[in-house]
């Protein structure tokens, strides 16, 4: 085999994989001045190690006492051959949950205040805007692969598990005025469907972007929230655009609460 050969193969090799897809979604996230981390390991609750693709943060000042931590914990997944499909979720109930992660005092108990405001209302959030929201999914062409039928359900607990796992979810800061907040990504390079069943016999599909999933992930006894952003590669750039005016409805939202807490603090000083 001659050098350029094995240079062509190497390059078809490359790009059957998916690592020009986390590199892609890598600039994308240094473009927006997140500072990241890649093939990031840790060990699961059966001290087996895995790796997240990206693990993205940024940290801003709201105020002289007041810092907002966003982290992006983002799984990349590629399959050209076989589409995704989600349910539209019908249930008037909401489904969607910003994670707040809760802080820990000094004595160990976990402190939900900034958790319990923003379980409150999501604001404006993209989760409260957009439109499709799913609970469920098929691979419907599975047999081709039967790999494939689990391939969304393993990158969504994959980001899950790195948030629980890792420890993130209950960050020492021993401080009200540090908010911790985090997004659950998976980015797919291949065709997202919606589909809607028509009174149990006939279904509508339609392509999107952009799905919210609804995830429910029971812990021993306690039943934990999250949803996860499931995204196509080509609206990446759209979607962390999208998370900078989340970011700034954040800020506003908490920076209110943080001023009343700070004019009740001093009247309660002034009597």
């Amino acid at each position: 085999m001659s050098e350029e050969d094995l240079r062509d193969k190497i390059r078809k090799e490359i790009l059957k994989s998916g690592f020009p897809l986390e590199l892609y979604c890598q600039q994308k996230v240094l473009d927006y001045n997140w500072s990241i981390n890649m093939n990031k390991q840790y060990q699961d609750k059966d001290d087996n190690f895995r790796e997240i693709d990206i693990e993205a943060h940024k940290q801003d000042m709201i105020a002289e006492n007041l810092r907002l931590s966003t982290r992006l914990i983002i799984e990349c997944k590629k399959n050209h051959s076989n589409p995704w499909v989600f349910f539209r979720e019908k249930t008037h109930g909401p489904i969607m949950y910003l994670t707040v992660a809760g802080d820990i005092d000094e004595s160990g108990k976990e402190n939900f205040f900034w958790r319990h405001h923003y379980k409150e209302t999501v604001l404006e959030h993209h989760y409260k805007t957009t439109t499709d929201k799913s609970r469920a999914y098929v691979v419907p062409f599975k047999h081709d692969n039967p790999k494939e039928n689990r391939q969304i359900y393993e990158s969504v607990s994959s980001v899950i598990n790195y948030y629980k796992h890792h420890g993130l979810e209950k960050i020492r800061t021993f401080d009200r005025n540090f908010i911790k907040l985090f997004y659950f990504v998976v980015v797919y390079d291949g065709k997202l469907f919606m589909a809607d069943v028509i009174n149990g016999e006939d279904v509508h599909v339609e392509d999107t972007s952009h799905v919210l999933l609804g995830v429910s992930n029971v812990d021993g006894k306690r039943t934990r929230h999250y949803t996860v952003d499931i995204v196509t590669k080509e609206f990446f750039g759209e979607y962390l655009k999208i998370l900078e005016n989340d970011g700034l409805l954040t800020a506003e939202y908490a920076l209110s609460i943080h001023d009343k807490k700070l004019d009740e603090s001093l009247l309660s000083h002034s009597l």
